[in-house]
């Protein structure tokens, strides 16, 4: 029997508990792609010649490019397990209150 009608909790919680589930999801994944961002950017600054002015400039601003991306990894975590935190507290008040 589905826990939905197994107790009194309502769909809207269901629903709230799914869509929280999709927000982990998506920031799981958002994490992942900052992560293969910054690592492309740190390999392209890798690959410049650095005699030519143009590379050492290319090579500072794609450093400092990198620091910020990377810096958005923090957030996108600190958001993913608020999230998750959110969805679990959600879901212990259904289980709770069956």
């Amino acid at each position: 029997m589905p826990l939905d009608i197994a107790c009194g909790a309502s769909p809207a919680q269901f629903a709230l508990i799914d869509e929280l589930d999709g927000v982990v999801r998506a920031l799981a994944a958002l994490g992942d792609r900052i992560l293969e961002v910054t690592a492309d950017a740190r390999g392209f600054a890798a690959l410049t010649d650095w005699q030519a002015k143009a590379a050492v400039a290319f090579h500072e601003r794609a450093e400092e490019w990198v620091g910020e991306i990377s810096s958005l990894y923090c957030l996108t975590e600190t958001a993913r397990v608020l999230a998750a935190e959110a969805r679990d507290r959600t879901a212990l008040a259904v289980w709770e209150g069956c």
